[in-house]
């Protein structure tokens, strides 16, 4: 997601690099920042107010719209919060594809002088805004749609393809897609003929219909030159060895041009959008699977998504850190690192942080220091939590002071306010305590605002000894 100044939220498209051209939200004040938690996208705004999306509800909405297949509705609902289509993708696929094999239909009836026929095998298809825009302009290019169309019929794939480069919408056609697929399958077996056979004769006559296609007849000619460069490629593919298929692609430029290439592509995209939705939901197992998937087989991809990389290399020590019960150590990292507070792991582990502190207050009241310190030990070396633990440290000083007052000596007493100091400081706490008790000469031999050094000094369960 990002924001601009008008006060718009885009949802970017990482994958092609695209900006998703409808804002899923937008206002008159200026988004400063906003933040997903439990399906709620929350805006803050210039001037502190603070907005949500609830994306659960209108999911809801959406698949009783699918539900009753209202086709109008279901595209509205995208149209209005475009972020729902990240989460019912097949939904919509499904939707697509009946859609496409409608339009199919319909183009062959426009071919046939039938438009009127058209639309009625479209349907409540053209519900949609989208599709409906899109079948008026195949309408109002529907001299053009039936010249293609009766291109490819006829074969003649010179002319549909220079059609097609001429306009873009005809390579938005079903039509196209036949086209390509019909290469894909004479190059395959082009490519068999040569490995398998050695007759170079025999898969050039694969190629006839598309001998006089321009964008084909240099990947053709590649082919039919560097055969086993091809073949290798297609192996490591289909080997899932994606590191070696890349390298490959390095060192020859012309396997891009090859109909595999884009199955590889295809995955790659797929794989990084995978990625970058989990980390968006904050779904870090799953985000740290795709992320070894990446950089073992498209290492080319670790400095494009380094920031991403490291903040999971980061999660990884966090996850570490609790695992081995060094909570303060996990404490401090989540401190460093905002995107940590959101996360399942750092709930569990201030409910853990929470309930330590708690239990070991009360053993503080209660005298007992060996279990006491057994807990608050894990926060001593953390920056965040030190605080905490030693105010729970001071309380079971004071309690022994105040517990044991009737029967303590002098030298006690100098114990005591000594051991205090060295650790906590001259504080206002056993200021009062000594000032209670008439100590005030004891106190009198420390300086105003001396600092303690906690964890310099040896701890001990018993106050009053030196």
């Amino acid at each position: 997601l990002i924001s601009d100044k008008m006060g718009y939220v885009h949802i970017v498209d990482l994958v092609d690099d695209e900006i998703e051209m409808q804002p899923i939200y937008q206002s008159k004040e200026v988004v400063t920042t906003f933040k997903v938690i439990d399906e709620k996208i929350f805006f803050l705004f210039e001037h502190g107010k603070i907005s949500f999306i609830d994306i659960a509800k209108d999911r809801a909405k959406l698949l009783k719209n699918v539900e009753d297949d209202d086709i109008a509705q279901i595209y509205k609902a995208v149209g209005d919060n475009p972020i729902l289509r990240f989460g019912i993708g097949n939904v919509l696929d499904a939707h697509d594809e009946k859609y496409h094999k409608r339009l199919e239909l319909a183009i062959i009836e426009i071919a046939n002088g039938s438009p009127d026929k058209a639309k009625q095998i479209m349907g409540n298809t053209l519900n949609s805004e989208a599709h409906r825009e899109r079948f008026e302009q195949i309408l109002q290019h529907s001299k053009k749609v039936t010249e293609f169309y009766n291109a490819v019929r006829q074969v003649n794939y010179q002319r549909a393809y220079a059609m097609a480069n001429s306009m873009d919408l005809l390579k938005k056609l079903v039509f196209f897609d036949k086209m390509e697929k019909s290469f894909e399958i004479a190059f395959n077996r082009a490519l068999e003929l040569l490995i398998k056979k050695k007759d170079p004769k025999a898969a050039k006559e694969q190629f006839l219909v598309f001998s006089k296609v321009p964008s084909k007849s240099k990947i053709i000619k590649s082919l039919l030159a560097h055969p086993e460069k091809f073949s290798m490629a297609k192996r490591k593919l289909s080997e899932k060895k994606y590191d070696h298929f890349a390298q490959l692609v390095k060192t020859f430029k012309d396997l891009e041009n090859a109909p595999f290439y884009k199955k590889y592509q295809d995955l790659k995209d797929n794989m990084i959008h995978s990625f970058v939705i989990s980390m968006s939901e904050c779904d870090y197992k799953k985000a740290g699977q795709y992320c070894k998937f990446l950089k073992t087989n498209f290492p080319e991809l670790v400095e494009v998504l380094i920031d991403d990389f490291e903040k999971l290399e980061i999660i990884d020590k966090f996850e570490e850190f609790i695992e081995g019960k060094k909570f303060g150590k996990a404490m401090d990292l989540a401190s460093e690192n905002s995107f940590l507070l959101t996360s399942d792991s750092y709930k569990s582990l201030n409910n853990v942080v929470s309930t330590r502190m708690d239990s070991a207050m009360i053993l503080a009241y209660k005298g007992e220091f060996k279990k006491m310190h057994t807990l608050l030990k894990p926060f001593l070396a953390s920056d965040f939590s030190k605080s905490k633990a030693l105010d729970i440290y001071k309380i079971y000083y004071l309690e022994q002071i105040e517990k044991n007052v009737m029967k303590l000596s002098l030298q006690h007493w100098k114990n005591a306010i000594k051991n205090y100091i060295a650790r906590f400081g001259k504080d206002e706490q056993i200021i009062l305590i000594g000032r209670k008790y008439d100590k005030d000469k004891i106190l009198m031999g420390y300086e105003d605002g001396i600092k303690g050094n906690f964890l310099n000094c040896k701890l001990i369960a018993s106050v009053f000894h030196h």
